[in-house]
Formats: C-alpha cells, sequence, structure tokens
C-alpha cells in the first residue's frame, strides 16, 4: 500500500515541479497566476509543492493560461495524438459521459 501512495505523492510532485517551472518561464508570480486562474494562493501553493492535485477544469485552467497541453503537464511530454474519426462528447447532468463516433 506504502507504494502506491509514494507514487502518488512522486507524481504529484512532477506535476506541482512542471508548474512552477511553467509560471516562472511565463514569468507571473505565484500570487498574480493564481489570480489569473481563480483560485487561492494557498491552493496553487498546495500543487507547486505536491500536496494536492488539481482536479482536471483547474488543471485544464493552468495548461491554457501557460499555453502548455494537459499532456505535458501530466508526463512532462509534449505529444499529439490524432483521431482517424471524429467524436462527439456529451456529459449529462449527473455525471454520465457519452461517446459517439459522429465521422
Amino acid at each position: 500500500m506504502s507504494m502506491v501512495i509514494l507514487g502518488y505523492e512522486k507524481c504529484a510532485m512532477e506535476l506541482g515541479s512542471r508548474i512552477k517551472n511553467e509560471i516562472s518561464r511565463a514569468g507571473y508570480k505565484q500570487i498574480v497566476f493564481a489570480d489569473l486562474i481563480g483560485i487561492q494562493p494557498s491552493r496553487l501553493s498546495n500543487y507547486i509543492n505536491g500536496v494536492r492535485v488539481p482536479d482536471i477544469f483547474t488543471l485544464k485552467s493552468i495548461a491554457d493560461q501557460l499555453g502548455v497541453s494537459l499532456d505535458y503537464l501530466y508526463s512532462g511530454k509534449n505529444e499529439s495524438y490524432s483521431l482517424s474519426k471524429k467524436y462527439m462528447l456529451t456529459i449529462f447532468d449527473k455525471g454520465n459521459i457519452r461517446l459517439e463516433c459522429i465521422d
């Protein structure tokens, strides 16, 4: 069980490190960046220090504001994938998700 926790902690720390590096690269102070994406500076600090992991919506805001991909923030790699068909993702009020091929 502790190996899973250590793996999670390592991933959280790596994610936080990439967020911190990209904030610095973009020339933002952390307090200003937190305000730009609509979160408390203490929450951003928790993400950067690997104490917490942002939810997907916050992570998307971070990526968009910094001009990087979600893939890069998660893995450190900038890989792009293309789908051969078009899909439509529908998210319903109760959290159900449906993916339909429309091509």
